[in-house]
């Protein structure tokens, strides 16, 4: 029962590594069980309002960047991410995990560019990576007032040591998505 509350509380969002504890007695030793196949976990739906709010603040930015994390890879989110940055044109800077959601001719690809990206954007927009050391703390801009809009997984995962212009917190293709249909509606 351990072992397989570990392995849920794994793949369940916020995911990552999970600390299990096991005597030695127990762990070279032999044991019989029945295992049942996992239940599916049921997507956590992003807030309307938030997604709301968020969409506001994208389709009233003039040179919004897209930052996309591994999250968007480990939820599975990856059409979803791809399908707002072609279908809004935004440019979009992948992190190290995010690698590969964007294929590397793809002309919305700007991680090269990212220095001169962050620094000209008026809204950053990011999805599915923490706001750590890797992104300036969430400081974008010239003058590290640049507006932030933070996507993740779970709302433990949002980011409380900046200011926000938006936080959505949810399955990742379900706020992508929201985003992207909110947007097309409002133009």
């Amino acid at each position: 029962a351990a072992v397989d509350d570990a392995l849920t509380l794994a793949v369940t969002p916020h995911r990552g590594p999970v600390f299990l504890d096991v005597a030695m007695d127990h762990l070279f030793g032999s044991a019989d069980a029945t295992i049942s196949a996992p239940a599916p976990l049921a997507p956590s739906t992003p807030d309307p309002e938030t997604l709301d709010a968020a969409a506001r603040l994208i389709g009233a930015a003039r040179r919004p960047v897209l930052v996309v994390g591994g999250d968007v890879w480990a939820g599975g989110a990856e059409r979803a991410a791809t399908d707002l940055a072609h279908e809004l044109g935004l440019p979009v800077i992948t992190n190290g995990m995010g690698r590969g959601v964007l294929g590397p001719r793809d002309p919305r690809l700007v991680t090269r560019a990212r220095g001169a990206a962050f620094g000209k954007a008026d809204l950053v927009v990011v999805v599915g990576t923490p706001l750590d050391f890797r992104l300036g703390f969430g400081s974008f801009g010239p003058d590290g007032a640049t507006p932030v809009v933070h996507v993740a997984d779970h709302e433990e995962v949002l980011a409380r040591h900046v200011p926000l212009a938006a936080g959505v917190a949810g399955d990742l293709t379900l706020a992508l998505d929201g985003l992207r249909e909110r947007l097309s509606r409002t133009g």
